[in-house]
């Protein structure tokens, strides 16, 4: 992987996905980012409010329909569309600081989980195939 993971990923493109994809139970993508520190997790929508045009999931909160989290924090995180590229970086326990690969981390236990779901929800979604079965 080159340059940092979804780095075109903005919330005009996290709308438009979910618009066409947000049900309960999808697996979605996570940017943590905190100054230079940039990592990658999953998640699942557990509630949707269309009327407000945001949503929640199970672990990291309430998220407006751009992906753009709800809750002031020191830590950025928003939502991201769980492309290849993203369930690459999760798997990797990616994490990057000023632009590199840092190996600090591994995929959480939650990460592990939804590995599998992802990847299936992902090919079902008709993304093209993820880096696991490329590989």
């Amino acid at each position: 992987m080159t340059g940092m993971p979804c780095a075109e990923q903005g919330p005009a493109m996290v709308e438009a996905w979910l618009s066409l994809n947000a049900m309960i139970g999808l697996v979605v993508g996570l940017r943590y980012s905190s100054g230079p520190l940039i990592e990658y997790h999953l998640d699942l929508i557990e509630t949707l409010y269309p009327d407000r045009c945001s949503l929640s999931t199970t672990h990291h909160g309430k998220f407006t329909c751009r992906g753009e989290s709800e809750r002031d924090s020191a830590i950025e995180v928003s939502l991201l569309v769980p492309t290849a590229e993203v369930l690459s970086a999760v798997r990797d326990g990616s994490a990057w600081g000023r632009g590199r690969p840092l190996p600090l981390l591994s995929a959480t236990d939650l990460d592990q989980e939804l590995l599998p779901l992802a990847e299936a929800q992902y090919a079902v979604l008709n993304c093209g195939p993820t880096a696991a079965r490329a590989g």
